[in-house]
């Protein structure tokens, strides 16, 4: 069971949900004045996969993060949102946060509003929200179940 967490950016765009239900093991960032893509591999029912590409093609080279999976996984997510451009809100910038205490950002440019995703330990294994040439709004799944599943194998 996955559960919606905050909404921060805009409206415009097309709307996405990437809805993986196991584990997130690598990110790609595009990003420039504002977070132009994301992209997750996963693993999902012992096969890994890639999502789509959520966002546009603008920003600099892909930057790549790779988790140490099962090991680590996504517990936070901070960043900034602002007017840009021609676009009423996006998302300026992310910096990502595991359980085993890794930093991994900030992406984009750290101007706007403040926003502070913490999930209480929780597993972050999805997102949702808009794009269109950069990242608008989204939200993060978590999941609680798994975080308790692997708290219980290391006792």
């Amino acid at each position: 069971m996955s559960i919606g967490v905050g909404q921060f950016g805009g409206n415009g765009g097309d709307a996405f949900d990437f809805n993986n239900s196991n584990a997130i093991t690598e990110v790609i960032v595009r990003s420039g004045e504002a977070i132009d893509s994301l992209m997750f591999k996963y693993y999902h029912d012992g096969i890994i996969s890639w999502s789509p590409n959520l966002g546009g093609e603008g920003g600099s080279p892909n930057q790549v993060f790779a988790l140490d999976y099962p090991n680590e996984f996504l517990t936070r997510i901070e960043g900034y949102y602002s007017p840009f451009s021609d676009v009423a809100q996006l998302i300026r910038s992310l910096t990502f946060y595991t359980n085993m205490g890794n930093k991994y950002g900030p992406y984009g440019v750290e101007e706007g509003t403040y926003f502070d995703i913490p999930t209480k330990g929780a597993e972050i294994v999805g997102f949702f929200g808009r794009s269109g040439g950069t990242v608008r709004p989204f939200l993060l799944k978590s999941k609680l179940v798994q975080y308790i599943r692997r708290m219980m194998e290391c006792v």
